[in-house]
């Protein structure tokens, strides 16, 4: 079981990147995607940003299982950290709570309220919160940094990584991960795990970036086509599958009556043709966007730009405009998180970037100035800033 992850970690060590799928292990591999970005992606303190790194990054496609993956990884070491002491988005105060919905609607369908459910990366605990709230009474969750202290429930959740030697005192009937699944190094690896500890016809549940989510800390990118082929191999049964633009959302089934198989190339050519082009798409629109973005600024230099978003999204964007540009653009940058107020962007050639919180900024807002919004959850801020305050009419949504 760990000798993909075993090859993953050589690979790492001597050349800094992979050029084997961590599937399947083919050596048949085309990267399709790349940029510079930095180690971190998140609001920060001076302190970090003076520690801020800038490295490339590679995503690539097996053309024999149809995995997108990540073949120029940060060091383990280096992830660890980032994993530890990462900012999340925090649902619990009110900010991006609509990105919860699809995936406990699909907790509801596919469990009952006496099953043993386990979440891997419970972030601040809202989902198990609202699982709580709803009733479930045998529910507990992993998570390594210090946001599980966030939740209400806080003492149901363990301060850990999943890891191979991870066990539980009863069979899960149901382990959920709300995009997690994309951060570990193996897929094959890290559901041969919970199939070891899956009740016999438990599930598991997992919304992940749908073929998209470019940035170091995701390892893996997956597909319907890969996920399917995956759920195959593995010896699992795809309950449900819902791809909603930039989301996947998966329900996998055990079965005692199927066992794994060996790992195989995807037997229809035209699928991967296909895959390969959308993959192509995708670079094509991440270029388009910071290409367009470069316009926005430039358009709009003698204005002052709200830049309203403090996570990946922003920090991927900016990390792609000419500095130039950036040091002769007036920003404002703003975040409707209270705890990143005061705090930075990791960009240590820049100035000018600590964050402010909406309600101390937006009265100034004018409609000659002009608005980014850098964030998954755009249309929400829109929302807010339009019972608010007069919108710029100069308007530009990343949602990468």
């Amino acid at each position: 079981m760990k000798k993909s992850c075993q090859i993953t970690k050589i690979l790492n060590n001597k050349t800094g990147a992979v050029s084997a799928c961590p599937f399947c292990e083919s050596p048949n591999t085309q990267a399709f995607f790349s940029l510079l970005m930095p180690t971190i992606l998140s609001a920060c303190s001076q302190d970090e940003v003076a520690q801020a790194k800038i490295f490339p990054f590679e995503a690539s496609l097996c053309l024999n299982c149809g995995l997108g993956f990540n073949s120029k990884p940060l060091p383990e070491e280096t992830l660890q950290n980032i994993y530890k002491n990462y900012r999340y988005v925090r649902p619990h105060k009110g900010i991006g709570c609509s990105k919860y919905d699809a995936m406990l609607q699909c907790i509801y369908r596919n469990t009952s309220k006496e099953n043993h459910l386990v979440e891997i990366g419970s972030s601040d605990g809202y989902l198990i919160d609202a699982l709580v709230s709803s009733g479930y009474k045998n529910i507990e969750g992993i998570e390594p940094s210090k946001e599980y202290l966030q939740a209400t429930n806080h003492k149901l959740i363990r301060n850990e990584f999943f890891k191979t030697e991870t066990s539980f005192k009863q069979p899960v009937d149901t382990f959920f991960l709300m995009h997690v699944m994309e951060h570990f190094h193996s897929p094959r690896d890290i559901i041969s795990v919970m199939k070891q500890n899956l009740s016999p016809s438990g599930k598991i549940i997992f919304e992940v970036p749908n073929f998209s989510g470019f940035h170091h800390q995701h390892l893996l990118f997956f597909n319907p086509i890969f996920v399917s082929h995956f759920a195959r191999v593995m010896g699992l049964v795809v309950l449900e599958m819902e791809a909603t633009g930039s989301v996947l959302r998966v329900t996998l089934q055990k079965q005692n009556n199927t066992k794994s198989v060996e790992t195989e190339p995807m037997k229809n050519p035209e699928e991967l043709k296909n895959l390969l082009q959308q993959a192509n798409t995708t670079a094509q629109r991440y270029q388009q966007i910071n290409e367009d973005l470069k316009t926005f600024l430039l358009s709009s230099l003698n204005k002052k730009v709200f830049w309203w978003g403090t996570g990946s999204t922003s920090i991927i964007a900016l990390s792609n405009i000419d500095n130039n540009i950036l040091q002769k653009t007036q920003i404002v940058v703003i975040d409707g998180d209270p705890e990143r107020k005061g705090l930075s962007l990791p960009f240590a050639n820049l100035q000018n970037l600590s964050i402010h919180a909406p309600s101390d900024v937006i009265k100034t807002m004018r409609k000659n100035d002009a608005l980014v919004i850098a964030s998954s959850f755009s249309e929400e801020i829109l929302k807010k800033l339009k019972a608010s305050c007069d919108l710029p009419e100069q308007i530009f949504i990343i949602n990468l």
